[in-house]
């Protein structure tokens, strides 16, 4: 049996499928040892002869897609360049995910949340499975967190910037009805095998990429309620980025996300939040 997470595949129709499947683990999490072999994966698949049509990722766990970053990872580190680096690579790799030259699409369900939605959020489109819940979401500022590996600049552009600041500030959940709402998950038509539904979405990419939406001005936009410093830091650190993203650009936006992430996941109080919460 193999003591890999990722598991890629490809159809006789030509759609690659990798499969996320963390061994020993009840949720897949982006360990640094699931991004190295994430990014082996890609890089294999970047590599062949004859390119896929298309790409679906999907979880092997049946309680859901990705429950996130590896927190225990965060409390390991010694210093605010050990987090750095953490960061930065998964940065890197979601970007090789995202800059693949073919359609991508995320399947998901179950808990997808933090990390996870930002694994998601490296494909073209996330597709709800048939028949399953989800949990979705970017909960990291309850932890006085931000999302470091894309949330910020993507969720601004798939469901517009004000929707975006209440996931990104709320800290809450979404499910199923809530995501497909907002635009931000597919799901699959009446009687549509998954073949079917995941064949549609990759036809659709190849004749019309995904269209972002444009960004507007944030100024006027309402602090919600916040429950002490950790989360203030982090709210103020996610509306300049939303800022910097807005006048600078995504690729801007995206690597001050990881610095500013190091920084508050080394405070005194967050870390005293993280070990109380893996302590549940």
């Amino acid at each position: 049996m193999s003591e890999e997470s990722w598991h890629l595949t490809t159809s006789d129709d030509g759609l690659a499928t990798l499969v996320f499947d963390a061994p020993g683990r009840p949720h897949n999490i982006l360990t640094p040892l699931a991004l190295e072999e994430l990014a082996v994966a890609l890089g294999n698949l970047k590599s062949r002869d004859v390119k896929p049509r298309g790409l679906v990722l999907k979880s092997g766990k049946p309680r859901g897609f990705c429950a996130g970053a590896d927190l225990k990872t965060i409390l390991a580190a010694e210093s605010i360049d050990e987090l750095e680096a953490y960061f930065e690579r998964g940065r890197v790799v979601l970007e090789m995910l995202r800059r693949l030259n073919l359609p991508t699409v995320a399947l998901v369900h179950g808990v997808c949340l933090g990390g996870g939605l930002e694994l998601a959020l490296a494909c073209d489109v996330l597709a709800l499975v048939p028949g399953q819940e989800l949990r979705t979401g970017t909960p990291e500022i309850n932890l006085g967190l931000i999302p470091g590996w894309g949330a910020i600049p993507e969720l601004a552009r798939r469901i517009g910037i004000r929707i975006a600041v209440d996931w990104l500030c709320g800290g809450t959940e979404h499910n199923a009805e809530q995501a497909a709402q907002v635009g931000l998950v597919e799901v699959s038509q009446v009687d549509e095998s998954l073949a079917d539904f995941v064949g549609r979405l990759t036809r659709r990419l190849l004749e019309n990429p995904r269209v972002e939406q444009d960004l507007e001005p944030i100024s006027s936009f309402r602090t919600p309620p916040l429950a002490g410093p950790a989360q203030e830091r982090a709210y103020g650190k996610i509306m300049n980025l939303l800022l910097v993203d807005g006048l600078q650009g995504q690729e801007q936006a995206r690597g001050m996300a990881v610095r500013e992430l190091a920084r508050l996941a080394y405070e005194d109080d967050t870390r005293a939040t993280l070990r109380r919460f893996l302590a549940r």
